[in-house]
């Protein structure tokens, strides 16, 4: 194997954690959108009761409470922008391929399709395919020199950007 073979295997392996990626995604953006909710819920005004008995002791300010919600929402965002930013690089990746590989990409790593179904769909064998988006990983790292950490700090520069 040679350090060709060794960069492509390594964009092979970040194209088979995409599924992963859109995955932490999706719960760090349920997360987040909790958050928001007991925000919005703590900042909803309500009737005050002015009959009823005198509670003793100082009551927490609704400021300190969303502070400390806006605190958790930011500690949330980090990880949630770092995943987003690794989604798109592997996105650019692919977009750097051929619309053949492409599609193949699209179809394995991106949807899931199993071997077989793909080689239904292409009337090509499983390994055939394979070799085709191998040799297109060997092209993009010997052509285009792509570089996933860089593509994931330029996409993450972007998502902080907006």
């Amino acid at each position: 194997m040679n350090l060709k073979e060794i960069e492509a295997e390594k964009l092979w392996q970040i194209l088979k954690s995409y599924k992963l990626i859109v995955e932490e995604i999706r719960i760090y953006q349920e997360i987040y959108d909790k958050i928001q909710a007991k925000i919005e819920a703590v900042q909803t005004p309500s009737a005050v009761r002015y009959d009823t008995e005198k509670v003793s002791g100082t009551p927490t300010p609704t400021d300190t409470i969303v502070n400390a919600y806006y605190s958790d929402q930011q500690d949330i965002e980090k990880p949630l922008n770092i995943a987003r930013a690794q989604k798109a690089a592997i996105e650019e990746l692919c977009s750097l391929c051929s619309e053949e590989a492409q599609a193949y990409i699209e179809d394995k790593f991106f949807h899931g399709r199993r071997w077989f179904e793909m080689e239904e769909r292409y009337h090509y064998t499983a390994g055939a395919i394979r070799k085709r988006i191998f040799s297109e990983l060997e092209y993009i790292v010997t052509i285009n020199g792509y570089d996933y950490e860089k593509a994931c700090r330029k996409h993450l520069r972007e998502i902080l950007s907006k």
